[in-house]
């Protein structure tokens, strides 16, 4: 038991290989690169002048630039520690209109840092929040340029905004107990262009957005004046929910389980814990990344292995557990006496509520790491627990309110609620996921207790109320900005308790223009969703779905759009009305969903570029993502998609583990675990990218997108076409602008069953130690290699076949490395077949293609391409051809970024993107 936390030349010729079985292979170093110097020092590191003190000189040479560089050990304490390099108002002002900032820095010991992060504070950059960037990690000793954007951060941190003061911090993500040493030398930046203006950030345009009041000062007074119960139901309400709950067979399903629920709470003496709980995210097995399961309050077991952790912080994420069930519980007891009638359950909620009270006091105030700060709860670590456990017990209590004597009220108020509630808003935050439970929290307790201040918070606040995260973090297509599915749901389950509660006091959330873009919120999923209804695990998401998710009954309930009634009847998890959203809000029937076939379609506002064929659950369907980084839950992978054919995903996004152990940032968070590329073994930068065509029809579909700034110095452009029979083929255009050759690693993920090369294929190849490679397993290398072909046979469960053509004589240069290997899949010992096409060159194209199990791909080869003014060959990367034969016919692929008159396998024309059916 373990107890605490630890948390070839380009002339080289191909060569041929024939392999008997499923499986057939045909077959054919990190750049040096230094960034310029020049710009303006900040620090040469040649003394610790201008440093945070402890910060010590290296042994005189070792260093980068000059005789010394600056080092410094973090305490072993603590998941974080910073290097400061605190700046005066001139260097503020200078580094705020800075274009680049850079420079040279290493870890060497005595432990390895998980990650690094530059977080800049100079306002009028982000308006004086932390603007934060990304650093790749590197091999222990070695020394790494840094060339940060400054205007490009990836995400705004911070508790508030500072505007008089400044500084650079490294800030290093590292196991509890260990210390790490970096350095850090010859600090430099480059100013702006004349004219340019500083990015000052979202936040910022959060704080000047105009809202009109939805909290009036008639609507206040109606509030506080209106009866309770007032929240989950009101009592004009209460009679329909009774009659659902007892004359529906759904509806009586549903009581059944909350009586039962609720005997036993009766029935169970109150025993709160001690003190609160801890970060959920702790409770993972931190070797394989996999959910601990919960055999006792002090035994938590890895199900991979079977090893088992106690003591801090696990035991503590189980208080948490505890407490939560608590908030449940109060809630169902308060329903229970609104459904019933009887005072037994009601009366219970009451103890359970007067308990809190005299403990909640005595909570101390705690973060994740176990720190008394803003940004730590009582209950929970976090103001998001906070919220997410107040707001039920705020349904509770208006529930239970005639059951409460005037006293009563007031301890409630003045040891639980508005305490609770102070702890949550000195914490603010912009437009988030977890400022939409804040909101939640601090307005249902100022619509329980008639607080219009505090309901005038939680909507109308121009930076972060409702209104401002709807407006705002609603993309114009309806996803929820941050790009992950599981998060679009969380804040789906945030707004809902603020938006229901604020319906029944008369403000009109559901309403107008931001009535409409809620209803996109939605139906955003319905839209996006693959052939089966589930949804891409992008971004820091599980693979997610609309079927089931009860939410939807209020959706359907307050707009009548009957599109919002598929995901309750739909299969995959639809079908259960047996839920408290329907007792309470719902219809007594619902619409039967329609079943239509939805073609591709580009939702240009949220960056994803879907590609349909064939129709029903067995269709084909691909989803290229181009858009917004997502801030602080986005991942670097720029380009990447996810293909689902004959029922399942086939190359898949492996989405996201829990944020405690070390496989979520050296694996999920990586641009290596996604399908797309990845450039010197470093992960890509947060960016937005474009889709430069769109083409959708019967015969094909296909998209043109642009990696824009995620790979520096690299221009990045893939075209991918989805085609009649459910096959797909990507082109993708790559130049390294300055023209020196760099090492280009193209992945795709294939889940499903595939046989391992024969013995004596390939080498056997160690991956480097390095975030997403360190996590590599059984690759073997296929070296100057020409075309590989991966077939696995009929199964369903079989892995997709996977098909590269050989480079033209355009790319000749780029001869190509194939890396076969497995990577990570829902946890570490899930293992995921993937592939990686290695090439170093300074300008490429690849052609490749995917399809599913029993339908390989005949034959796929580069084809030259020409000018149509001359016949000069046009570089591949400038623009490139394929054709590709899959299932009796052949089809000529173009991608034509410029949309320059070309030539390309006896078409022409200026297209940028062209798919053409061809007779052979």
């Amino acid at each position: 038991m373990r107890s605490g936390f630890r948390k070839r030349s380009a002339t080289s010729p191909s060569r041929t290989l024939a392999l008997c079985g499923c499986l057939c292979l045909v077959a054919g170093g990190v750049p040096a690169a230094v960034a310029q110097s020049g710009g303006q020092v900040l620090s040469d590191a040649e003394s610790v002048r201008g440093w945070q003190p402890a910060v010590r000189l290296t042994a005189p040479g070792d260093a980068k630039v000059g005789q010394y560089a600056v080092t410094w050990t973090t305490p072993a304490a603590g998941s974080t520690a910073t290097l400061a390099f605190p700046l005066d108002a001139r260097q503020r002002a200078a580094v705020a209109r800075a274009r680049t900032l850079s420079f040279w820095y290493r870890a060497d010991g005595p432990a390895r840092p998980e990650t690094l992060h530059v977080k800049i504070i100079a306002a009028p950059l982000a308006d004086g929040w932390q603007a934060l960037y990304p650093l790749p990690v590197g091999a222990p000793g070695e020394w790494k340029r840094a060339e940060i954007s400054v205007q490009e951060f990836e995400d705004e941190w911070g508790e508030a905004p500072e505007k008089n003061s400044g500084a650079i911090h490294l800030r290093i993500g590292k196991k509890d107990g260990d210390a790490v040493r970096v350095s850090v030398d010859d600090v430099r930046f480059t100013p702006l262009p004349a004219g340019v203006a500083v990015n000052a950030g979202k936040r910022s345009q959060k704080e000047s957005v105009k809202v009109t009041p939805l909290v009036t000062e008639a609507r206040a007074a109606r509030m506080a004046a209106a009866a309770h119960p007032r929240l989950l139901l009101t009592p004009g309400e209460a009679a329909a929910a009774r009659r659902r709950a007892t004359q529906t067979p759904w509806g009586r399903a549903y009581l059944e389980g909350l009586r039962k629920r609720g005997d036993e709470a009766v029935a169970t003496p109150i025993a709160l814990p001690e003190r609160g709980g801890q970060w959920y995210h702790w409770y993972a097995c931190p070797k394989h990344g996999t959910r601990l399961q919960t055999e006792g309050p002090t035994r938590h077991v890895c199900p991979t292995d079977g090893e088992v952790y106690s003591g801090y912080p696990y035991d503590d994420v189980y208080l948490s557990k505890v407490h939560d069930a608590y908030s449940a519980s109060m809630r169902d007891l308060g329903l229970l006496y609104r459904l019933t009638g009887e005072k037994k359950y009601g009366a219970k909620a009451r103890e359970i509520l007067l308990a809190y009270a005299a403990k909640y006091p005595s909570y101390p105030l705690h973060d994740i790491n176990g720190k008394e700060r803003v940004g730590g709860g009582k209950v929970g670590p976090q103001t998001l627990d906070e919220s997410t456990w107040i707001i039920p017990v705020a349904q509770a209590c208006d529930m239970v309110w005639d059951l409460l004597s005037p006293a009563d009220v007031e301890t409630l108020k003045t040891r639980l609620f508005y305490p609770a509630t102070e702890v949550i808003r000195q914490h603010k935050m912009g437009v988030h996921n977890i400022q939409c439970w804040k909101n939640s929290a601090v307005g249902t307790v100022g619509l329980l207790f008639g607080d219009a201040a505090l309901v005038r918070e939680a909507i109308d606040d121009p930076a972060r109320g409702m209104q401002t995260q709807i407006r705002e973090g609603i993309t114009d297509d309806g996803p929820w900005y941050e790009g992950a599915w599981g998060y679009h749901f969380y804040t789906m389950s945030a707004l809902a308790p603020l938006a229901e509660a604020a319906h029944r006091a008369g403000i009109p959330v559901y309403e107008g223009e931001m009535g409409e873009r809620y209803r996109r919120f939605y139906a955003a999923p319905l839209d996006f969703a693959m052939p089966n209804g589930r949804l891409p695990a992008f971004n820091d998401s599980t693979s997610a779905s609309a079927n089931g998710n009860t939410l939807y009954e209020i959706a359907y309930a307050r707009w009548k759009d009957p599109a919002l009634a598929a995901p309750l009847t739909a299969g995959s998890g639809g079908g259960n009305r047996a839920n408290v959203n329907a007792v309470v809000a719902g219809a007594d029937s619902l619409p039967v969903a329609r079943a239509k076939a939805e073609p591709g379609r580009n939702f240009e506002n949220s960056g994803y570029a879907i590609l349909r064929a064939g129709e029903g659950a067995d269709a084909a369907w691909l989803c290229l993502k181009y858009g917004p980084h997502g801030g602080g839950h986005g991942h670097p992978d720029k380009l990447s998609f996810v293909y689902y054919a004959g029922g399942r995903p086939l190359a898949h996004d492996p989405g996201i583990t829990t944020y405690g152990v070390p496989v979520h940032l050296g694996w999920y968070k990586t641009t290596l675990a996604h399908n797309t590329l990845t450039v010197d073994e470093e992960s890509q930068r947060a960016a937005t990218g474009k889709c430069l065509e769109f083409r959708t029809g019967a015969d094909w579909s296909g998209a043109l997108t642009d990696a824009g700034t995620a790979i520096p110095g690299v221009t990045f452009r893939r075209a991918a076409f989805l085609l009649p029979n459910g096959a797909a083929a990507f082109l993708d255009l790559v130049r390294v602008q300055d023209g020196q050759p760099r090492t280009l690693d193209l992945a795709v993920h294939t889940p499903g069953a595939r046989p391992a090369p024969p013995a004596g294929v390939g080498e056997p190849y160690t991956p480097p130690q390095k975030p997403g490679y360190s996590y590599l397993r059984d690759v073997r290398a296929l070296k100057d290699a020409g075309l590989l072909r991966l077939a696995a046979g009929p199964d369903r469960n079989a892995a997709a076949n996977v098909l590269f053509a050989a480079p033209t004589a355009a790319a000749a240069e780029a001869t190509t490395t194939y890396l076969l290997g497995t990577g990570v899949g829902s946890n570490t010992e899930d293992r995921v077949p993937v592939v990686i096409a290695r090439r170093r060159a300074a300008g490429t194209a690849y052609a490749w293609a995917l399809s599913q199990p029993g339908t390989p791909p005949d034959s796929m080869e580069a084809v030259a391409v020409t000018a149509a003014s001359d016949g000069s060959p046009v570089p591949a990367h400038e623009a490139t051809a394929a054709r590709l034969k899959v299932a009796g016919t052949t089809y000529l692929l173009v991608a034509n970024p410029a949309g320059k008159a070309i030539k390309a396998g006896g078409w022409s024309g200026s297209d940028k993107l062209a798919c053409v059916a061809q007779q052979q």
